[in-house]
């Protein structure tokens, strides 16, 4: 059976997380344009050209975060917030790639729920739809409460369920 483009973009946004190098989660991202002919993908992690952790350390290649993120090292609860990480989210890196004239009215696929700063860009972005996978691990992230913001800045949202 022909999977549906929600199935087929999510998917993607699955196996594009895979390439990241953060230790908590692999989240990837993928926008489509309104017609699904123009795509640009997005994973977590640190920008373009960081090496390693502060301080000039230069880890070999394939070293995950754990050995220098403080929230990564962490293994409570998260407690540390974002701010301690020196990753992008996956949505973001996606958005920061996309030609903005050609997502407007698209549609942006998550792996994981959106969190609060990353759905005041994508509700910024030009996509009118929201797909999202909300797990009960996301909860840290209100993603109710994001949700919600996203509907009243006027755009669609389907938490996407396998």
């Amino acid at each position: 059976m022909r999977p549906s483009w929600d199935a087929t973009w999510m998917g993607v946004a699955e196996i594009v997380g895979a390439r990241s190098r953060c230790d908590l989660r692999q989240i990837g991202a993928v926008i489509a344009s309104a017609d699904n002919s123009y795509v640009v993908v997005g994973y977590n992690g640190p920008p373009a050209g960081f090496d390693g952790p502060p301080g000039g350390l230069i880890l070999p290649a394939g070293t995950t975060c754990r050995s220098w993120c403080p929230r990564a090292a962490e293994d409570a609860e998260r407690s540390l917030s974002y701010s301690n990480c020196v990753s992008v989210h996956a949505e973001l890196n996606a958005i920061a790639k996309a030609d903005r004239s050609r997502i407007i009215g698209g549609t942006i696929y998550v792996a994981a729920a959106v969190c609060w700063d990353c759905g005041k860009v994508v509700a910024n972005s030009g996509v009118s739809t929201v797909v999202m996978r909300v797990e009960e691990r996301d909860e840290h992230r209100n993603p109710a409460r994001t949700i919600d913001f996203l509907e009243q800045c006027g755009l669609d949202v389907i938490v996407y369920a396998t």
